[in-house]
């Protein structure tokens, strides 16, 4: 009988350190997602960039003689409680591109 309430006990302390990764895995789910969503974006802004020869408006451009360097972020602020003091509050998700310009 004793074996059951230690069980319970071991249960009791590992179960809150289980919830807080699973959190955690959650949260960088959820960043990955945002990375991958703002890549494809990239791509379209860049195309849109190539045909029109501007800089797109949602995006940052830095201009050098013979590229372009155009960039996205977007603000992300973490949902597991802690987790702000290891990735910064408001955390910023950047995704940028380096392109040729056109002579």
């Amino acid at each position: 009988m004793g074996k059951k309430g230690q069980a319970l006990i071991e249960f009791i302390l590992i179960m809150p350190v289980m919830v807080y990764l699973i959190l955690v895995l959650v949260d960088f789910t959820l960043i990955l997602s945002t990375k991958n969503k703002l890549d494809n974006k990239l791509n379209e802004l860049v195309t849109e960039y190539k045909e029109k020869g501007v800089c797109p408006s949602d995006a940052t451009c830095t201009q050098n003689d013979t590229y372009e360097k155009i960039t996205i972020k977007e603000k992300y602020t973490p949902k597991t409680p802690g987790l702000n003091l290891i990735l910064k509050d408001p955390y910023y998700i950047k995704s940028e591109r380096t392109v040729l310009k056109n002579e």
